[in-house]
């Protein structure tokens, strides 16, 4: 047997296993830091096997690079894992007008908001959105290695506001992916969220907010939604996933219906049964504010969950 047949097939039925379990059990790697600062070893290995006149030798090589490749591969998919890519940088080459902060940004209140607009970029990394009362919003992010620009502009009492990844150094100093940022917004304004997101993991806590729309692009992405009552009739959720894991927390007794373009996507809607061609819970019919939800993904585990709110 070749060394190509050993890596590629001992990769694909490594990835393939790591990622069924994955989307069945929630399956994680254990000792994933480890794994995650020692993966270049994978690719010593794959020149080793090169090197080495033994056959015996150069098809365990080939294995055990392509079992390593695997394990890189489904990390970086799934989000579980912290890579160590500290020879890595990403800076946005964009011209910027507005105010760059490597850790800490905030906006008071003002009383002539209506409504804002967000619309927020970042890289991989990890993330946390939350309820706030005292400002508009607060960023918060790793000083060390990560810079956005933030640019607002209030047009009739409705805010725009964009804020964009500047700049992205892999290396946190720790041997580990930095990257956690956390995104405080206000709730008692009416929000319309937009996120593009790259690998990633977090939470997107919405509890207790005010949206109007909620778009969410992500890669290789863990992601939890909770998305607060809803306002009026249909409020859209749209999701797009490369691939990864988005679980959509909704309300009890809110109302919702889902649409999908998965392709090899699985999904876990239990509470939604289809009728007249819709796939809806039991609230949504006769529900006068519902959510209608949107996924698209290639290779994704989307599920929609209820909770109570507080």
């Amino acid at each position: 047997m070749k060394q190509s047949q050993i890596f590629w097939g001992v990769l694909f039925v490594s990835l393939g296993i790591m990622i069924l379990l994955f989307q069945i059990f929630d399956f994680s790697l254990p000792f994933s830091n480890i794994i995650g600062y020692f993966w270049p070893l994978a690719i010593i290995l794959i020149g080793a096997g090169f090197l080495i006149k033994s056959n015996f030798v150069k098809l365990l090589f080939s294995g055990f690079a392509g079992l390593g490749i695997g394990i890189v591969l489904f990390g970086i998919f799934s989000g579980i894992m912290n890579f160590d890519f500290r020879f890595l940088k990403y800076k946005n080459t964009k011209s910027s007008s507005g105010t760059l902060n490597s850790s800490f940004h905030s906006s008071p209140v003002d009383s002539s908001v209506k409504s804002v607009k967000l619309h927020f970029s970042g890289g991989a990394g990890s993330y946390r959105v939350y309820g706030i009362t005292d400002n508009l919003y607060l960023l918060k992010s790793d000083g060390s290695s990560r810079t956005f620009e933030v640019e607002s502009k209030n047009i009739d009492g409705t805010v725009n506001l964009d804020i964009s990844m500047q700049e992205f150094n892999f290396d946190s100093g720790e041997g580990e992916l930095s990257g956690a940022v956390s995104l405080g917004l206000q709730q008692n304004i009416p929000f319309d969220l937009n996120f593009e997101l790259g690998a990633s993991k977090g939470e997107i806590d919405l509890k207790g907010f005010l949206i109007s729309k909620l778009n969410l692009e992500a890669g290789a992405s863990s992601i939890k939604i909770f998305l607060p009552n809803p306002s009026e009739k249909d409020v859209p959720v749209s999701i797009t996933s490369g691939a990864g894991k988005i679980t959509v927390y909704i309300p009890e007794n809110s109302g919702a219906k889902i649409e999908t373009d998965v392709n090899l996507s699985s999904t876990n809607f239990d509470d939604f049964t289809s009728a007249n061609g819709i796939l809806a819970n039991k609230g949504y019919i006769n529900s006068q504010e519902s959510y209608k939800i949107m996924f698209e993904g290639g290779v994704s585990n989307f599920t929609v969950k209820t909770y109570k709110p507080e």
